[in-house]
């Protein structure tokens, strides 16, 4: 951990920092963003916070396209850090576990790859600007886990119930922002079994029932 706070930086832009009143928008990943037009709404806040692989990039319309920070973990970090946010995008790594660290700093620092300890291969390529990367602080995932969803801090090894990125989104934007708006969360009626789950790709409830997952 300490390793990987030497190569990554901890500040906000200036930009940001200077701002009287923080206006947030956190974009879920959801179905009812898709054909929403609520892409020039979204862009008008003063800070858009997305999540994991979500693309914004031919979703434009419905999503917007300024990404003012990005959390994602390993797992889910399969998308272009290039194309899919724009240039002073922050991405925010959230570790969930010590090996996360490990393949963070690997990526940073062109070291072999990890590539045991995730539930799904992590990418070995991923063409990210250090100066861009941050790090989740560790008490947004304890205040998540504790405050807002009464979880043990002190579970069973076997139990691995922890906060979604989209939660621990929510919770950096209430203790960052002045006014905090959400959209694009929430799952489709249980009784729809064909209503995709995400904004970007077929997957529906039905589907999601018969994986693995």
């Amino acid at each position: 951990l300490l390793r990987l706070l030497s190569i990554t930086h901890y500040s906000l832009p200036e930009s940001i920092q200077s701002l009287k009143c923080r206006r947030c928008a956190v974009v879920g990943n959801g179905h009812r963003l898709r054909r929403s037009s609520m892409g020039d709404t979204i862009d008008a806040y003063d800070v858009v916070i997305r999540l994991n692989n979500a693309p914004v990039h031919g979703y434009e319309q419905d999503v917007g396209s300024k990404t003012t920070m990005r959390l994602f973990y390993p797992e889910s970090a399969h998308f272009n850090p290039r194309t899919e946010n724009n240039p002073d995008t922050l991405l925010v790594l959230v570790p969930f576990k010590p090996v996360d660290f490990q393949w963070m700093e690997a990526i940073l620092t062109e070291q072999k790859r990890v590539r045991k300890g995730f539930w799904k291969q992590p990418p070995l390529i991923w063409d990210a600007n250090p100066e861009r990367v941050r790090i989740l602080n560790p008490y947004y995932m304890e205040v998540t886990a504790a405050k807002l969803l009464n979880l043990s801090m002190k579970q069973p090894r076997k139990v691995k119930q922890k906060p979604t990125t989209g939660l621990l989104a929510i919770t950096l934007a209430l203790h960052f922002c002045d006014l905090v708006h959400i959209a694009g969360f929430g799952y489709p009626d249980s009784a729809n079994k064909k209503q995709t789950i995400h904004y970007y790709e077929q997957i529906t409830l039905k589907s999601m029932a018969a994986s693995t997952h």
